[in-house]
This record gives C-alpha cells, sequence and structure tokens, in this order.
C-alpha cells in the first residue's frame, strides 16, 4: 500500500481512458439505466467492445468525477482507501478464523505491500477489483460473526466485478466449519439467489453468460487450448508466492 502513495499525484492512465474519462456514465448526467444497462466502459449494441458488467464502481466514479471536477487525485484516494480496508479485513478475517493476533497482523501487512497489487491500485479502473474483494471480505467476516447482514455485500461484490462470485463458494466453505454459535441456514439460500440473480441481469445486459472476450494482445495463450496454459498459469503461480 506504501508503494501506492505516489499514485496520489499521477494521471488517469491505461484503461482509464475509456473507462472513465471517455465514459459518458461518469462525465454525463446521473443515469442509473444507463449505468446498469450498459458494460464496464457504458457501451451498448455492436458498439460494444469489452464484456464486463460492474456498475458498482461505474455509479462511484460519477460521483468522484463531481467531487473532483475531473482531476484524478479522487479516483486515486479511493483506490487506496479500498485497498487500506482490504487489508484491514483480510487481518479480521484471519482473526476469525482462528489465527494468533500477530499472525494475522502480518498476512495483512503482506497483503497490503505486494507488489502485485499494484495493478488494481495504481490506476484508477482497477477499483473494480478493490470493491470486489472488499465487499467479499466484508461478507465472509459477517458470516462468521453470525450477521444477518451478509446479503448486500454479496451483492455488491457481484456488482463490482465478475470475480465477485466467488464469495458464494466462500460462504458455502464457511457452513462445513463447526457451529460457532447459531445457524442460518437461509442465509447461504439467500446468497445464492442474490448472485444468480445478479447474473442474470449481468447475461441480460451484455447478451452472453460468459467471461469476457480477452484479445491475445492481452493474454497471448488465450487462444490455445487449457492443456497449454495451465503450466503457465501454475508458473505465474510460483512466481506469486515467492515474490
Amino acid at each position: 500500500m506504501a508503494s501506492g502513495l505516489p499514485s496520489l499525484g499521477g494521471e488517469l492512465v491505461l484503461d482509464d481512458a475509456v473507462a472513465i474519462e471517455g465514459s459518458t456514465c461518469v462525465t454525463g448526467e446521473l443515469s442509473l439505466r444507463r449505468i446498469f444497462g450498459t458494460n464496464f466502459w457504458c457501451e451498448v449494441g455492436r458498439t460494444r467492445s469489452i464484456q464486463s458488467w460492474r456498475p458498482w464502481p461505474v455509479l462511484a466514479w460519477w460521483f468522484l468525477e463531481r467531487l473532483g471536477g475531473g482531476e484524478a487525485w479522487p479516483f486515486r484516494a479511493l483506490s487506496l482507501l479500498l485497498h487500506a480496508v482490504c487489508a484491514c479485513l483480510a487481518v479480521v478475517v484471519g482473526r476469525q478464523l482462528g489465527l494468533p493476533a500477530r499472525a494475522a497482523t502480518i498476512g495483512g501487512l503482506v497483503f497490503a505491500v505486494l507488489a502485485i497489487h499494484m495493478d488494481a491500485v495504481a490506476y484508477a479502473t482497477g477499483a473494480a477489483g478493490l470493491w470486489s474483494t472488499a465487499a467479499l471480505l466484508a461478507a465472509v467476516s459477517l458470516r462468521l460473526a453470525q450477521s444477518r447482514w451478509v446479503l448486500p455485500f454479496v451483492v455488491l461484490a457481484c456488482l463490482s466485478k465478475e470475480s465477485g462470485v466467488l464469495v458464494l463458494p466462500l460462504l458455502a466453505l464457511i457452513e462445513l466449519r463447526p457451529p460457532q454459535g447459531r445457524r442460518r441456514p437461509w442465509s447461504l439460500a439467500a446468497a445464492a439467489v442474490a448472485v444468480v440473480a445478479v447474473l442474470t441481469l449481468r447475461a441480460a445486459v451484455l447478451d452472453a453468460w460468459t467471461g469476457t472476450r480477452i484479445p491475445a494482445h492481452v493474454n497471448p495463450l488465450v487462444g490455445e487450448p487449457w492443456l497449454a496454459r495451465l503450466p503457465t498459469a501454475l508458473a505465474l503461480l510460483g512466481r506469486y508466492v515467492v515474490l
């Protein structure tokens, strides 16, 4: 997180030019229908160039655009704040799972300073992943605490980024733990219904159930069979562990 502090003085870069500066969902009049009814770059129909639907970050960017008058610093500050929240939630979840305070704190600090997280923190568009991760961790923490407020964070995780659907298997894993208090059997069922509802809405907007169309210049292996891609993924995982 500390290595991301210089980004506060930076400009909007990379996908920010399309997703924020060039998006009428962010720069135009507030329209929930347009934000929730178009893709991540506020495109519709045949002009759509990306199959991602992440309305919550777009809605947040609309407010940040007004807050900073188009300047980059509010977007940068939000990303740093969300990353700090994710690191703190990682500590909280670790403690709830039984880790000693020191181990949980070290884990949260490692999460905060890992260089690979710069991709999500150092440019504004990466905030979609930060929103999703923060909401996912909050949902897990609340479920571990036997709270009834899990569902809003499940929905928020899925509205922020496609990876938010991972909240459902994580909540299911929590159910496998020995009873830690009063069970809420309806909670997991409600979360499943919410995830399916969000995915259905996403499919209606994008006319597709599948993920993003990834071009070859982004992932040169995108056209290869999974047997060829798996060793590369495992090699990258090994490098991540070493880092």
